[in-house]
């Protein structure tokens, strides 16, 4: 079992909290500034009001962004849920950001928001069954992630991509449910939901998800 550790929710940026801009638009190689998706802000205060600890940003930019990205949540008043540096983690690859994520569950379950499950799914199955899938005894060992995909117009196709990369694996079993896809080591949970659009509401709904897989 997970220790008794508060459970903690991270958030991509890119794609999730702020739209990216088209691949030749300058600002999008800035990255800044960058405008906020709708309903982001509303979606964490759900989580909030769901009694769920926003931990803070784990980002593919590299640390050479750290003060755009500082700049960033200034701008758009994400500093109400990011106010400490500690909170924004720039690791410069979706391999590092898994790695980051599955080092946080060693003591407790951890929930990600992204809107590419397909790309970070991949990376969080390799990096859990790399630290997990070692038998063990003690039972604390055992790792719990929530992956909770982001609705946009291409979460279905995402989703399914991660559906059949699982399938497709002889290390991990895998089951579909109403809740979504579960992805089981043997030493390891990994839940991949689908988050509905962003509101005050869906926030409040995957803070539940994620209070009832403790």
């Amino acid at each position: 079992m997970i220790k008794p550790q508060n459970p903690e929710v991270w958030s991509d940026f890119d794609g999730t909290g702020v739209i990216i801009a088209k691949k030749h638009n300058p600002r999008n190689w800035l990255k800044y500034p960058l405008p906020m998706i709708d309903g982001y802000a509303d979606f964490l205060r759900g989580v909030q009001s769901g009694g769920v600890e926003i931990a803070g940003i784990v980002s593919r930019r590299p640390a050479i962004r750290r003060t755009v990205t500082a700049r960033s949540i200034a701008q758009l008043g994400l500093d109400e849920f990011f106010p400490g540096k500690h909170q924004v983690v720039l690791s410069g690859s979706e391999t590092k950001k898994a790695r980051h994520l599955v080092d946080r569950s060693e003591d407790r379950l951890v929930a990600l928001v992204d809107d590419k499950p397909h790309r970070i799914g991949q990376e969080l199955i390799d990096a859990l069954a790399q630290t997990c899938d070692v038998p063990s005894a003690d039972q604390e060992s055992h790792r719990q992630v929530i992956l909770g995909a982001v609705h946009h117009s291409k979460s279905e196709e995402y989703f399914a991509k991660l559906g059949e990369h699982v399938a497709a694996r002889d290390d991990v079993g895998y089951a579909t449910n109403e809740q979504g896809l579960h992805i089981r080591g043997s030493m390891f949970d990994l839940l991949v939901v689908q988050v509905e659009p962003y509101s005050h509401e869906a926030g409040l709904a995957f803070a539940r998800e994620v209070d009832s897989s403790i």
